[in-house]
């Protein structure tokens, strides 16, 4: 492993790794589902120590200068992290800057791998806030790309995949104005029966369609296989009473009795904007919401969701998603997605994640995203379903920390027919890169790889999408099954 400081650094690493036919492979924050940030026998670059972050009030890219407008962004080194970018871009700064739910995650690896955050329905992928990178190309030179340097590379950086084309040492992204407040509205609502659960996927269906599908809203909703539905989403460019008052129709149905369904009190809080990554403010009004760096002399800043404690070596037993096109909500369609999603939940847990899906985003966040080589079934998605289960940590070598191999088979053919059922009904299914299946058969559609043009568009242009078109975090609880297991 080389612990690179710089871009210099980088670049000879490249060139011996060319030169002695080394394989080669990059890891930044760490996050990485499909394990494309280390492998055996390798050779591999680690940008940790790459994590500088400087605040711009009017960047132009290098080249631009007459061609595009000077805007606000951030340049920040490929090893930083997330949270530690929300501090400085959000908490001491006053701006917003587009990127990964989890403060841990990696900035470039987010970025070159699209990245959704909580509010990507408002502002788009990371990606589509690229506006330089400073990146290490195969022959060993440092290039500058941008849409006026080098836009071919530019594009592919722009979602095309972790380390695919060079090594990112650092990234320029645009900043946005931040909202007021941002908040979160959780509920758990448990029904009395299949009938009776299958009608409340109905019910919900037909309120996200009336208020969900649109900027302000994010995050995830999870159908269980014991017939509950949790909601966990954040909301911003609203207050906490007006988040209240557009979900009060749907608790109105619930408390219907006939309807057959329970649930407490919903909880709704909203949080000034500029105190959602604030740590102090945080452990201050929501203990135990985050967790911080233990090791002596660390810095404050090192903090994460203590939710996410989980994710740290799990061992994945099945893993997938799928995009969900808006028009499934539609009257004509909405039935077979009902049907879709209950089937699904007698073999696993389905969760959907409305911020990994661009229906209802403005104009601005779209047109940005059009313009990356991302699938575009991202564009009219208003939902990505996620499918997936994992068993404790486990290291090779380790006894008593092996994985457990006979409940990872069983666990992963549920994961795939509970798949296989929400995909039916999707036409050319499309998948999110950094979330996908592993073992996806057809790959290359499913991510996009095939679904765009190879070529990138000049300054101040769109790539146009076909005219046939097809992100607090990810559910991390045991699959919750029905009482009589079906279909083992």
């Amino acid at each position: 492993m080389v612990a690179a400081a710089n871009a210099k650094d980088v670049a000879r690493t490249v060139d011996f790794a060319r030169e002695h036919r080394l394989r080669l492979v990059v890891k930044g924050g760490g996050h990485s589902y499909q394990g494309t940030s280390n492998a055996a026998d390798s050779l591999l670059i680690w940008t940790r120590s790459m994590r500088d972050i400087t605040l711009h009030d009017a960047f132009v890219p290098a080249g631009c200068e007459g061609r595009l407008k000077p805007e606000p962004a951030v340049t920040v080194g490929a090893g930083a992290l997330w949270g530690h970018v929300y501090d400085a871009v959000t908490t001491r700064g006053g701006r917003y800057v587009q990127g990964g739910g989890c403060l841990t995650v990696g900035v470039a690896g987010l970025v070159q791998g699209g990245g959704f955050g909580n509010f990507s329905k408002k502002f788009g992928t990371a990606a589509a806030s690229l506006l330089q990178a400073e990146v290490v190309t195969a022959d060993g030179v440092v290039r500058i790309a941008n849409a006026c340097s080098h836009p071919d590379l530019f594009w592919g950086l722009k979602g095309g995949g972790g380390g695919s084309l060079g090594v990112v040492t650092s990234l320029t992204l645009r900043t946005h104005e931040l909202p007021d407040q941002f908040g979160v509205i959780r509920a758990t609502v448990t029904a009395s029966s299949d009938a009776a659960f299958k009608a409340l996927i109905g019910e919900f269906i037909a309120f996200s369609a009336d208020h969900l599908v649109s900027e302000h809203w994010g995050e995830t909703v999870a159908f269980h296989g014991d017939n509950t539905l949790t909601i966990s989403m954040l909301f911003q460019g609203m207050n906490r009473d007006a988040a209240a008052r557009a979900w009060q129709p749907f608790f109105d149905w619930i408390a219907d009795t006939a309807h057959g369904c329970t649930t407490a009190p919903p909880q709704v809080l909203g949080v000034p904007a500029r105190h959602f990554w604030d740590a102090g403010f945080i452990m201050q009004h929501a203990p135990g919401a985050l967790k911080a760096d233990d090791r002596p002399g660390a810095s404050t800043a090192n903090v994460f969701w203590a939710d996410n404690v989980g994710e740290a070596g799990q061992y994945l037993y099945g893993y997938t998603s799928t995009w969900l096109p808006v028009a499934l909500l539609t009257q004509a369609q909405r039935g077979r997605l009902i049907d879709a999603l209950f089937g699904g939940t007698r073999q696993w847990t389905v969760s959907l994640h409305f911020n990994k899906g661009l229906a209802g985003a403005p104009a601005d966040a779209l047109n940005a995203t059009r313009d990356t080589p991302m699938n575009p079934a991202v564009l009219d998605a208003f939902a990505l379903a996620i499918i997936s289960g994992e068993g404790a940590p486990a290291f090779p070598g380790m006894s008593g920390h092996e994985p457990d191999e006979a409940k990872g088979r069983r666990y992963a053919t549920r994961i795939a027919q509970a798949s296989q059922t929400l995909r039916t009904i999707v036409h050319g299914p499309g998948t999110y890169l950094s979330e996908s299946n592993f073992f996806e058969a057809d790959w290359q559609h499913a991510n996009g790889l095939a679904a765009r043009s190879c070529f990138p568009p000049s300054p101040g242009t769109s790539v146009l999408s076909p005219s046939s078109k097809r992100s607090a975090r990810r559910q991390k609880t045991e699959p919750r099954f029905p009482a009589e297991p079906l279909n083992h």
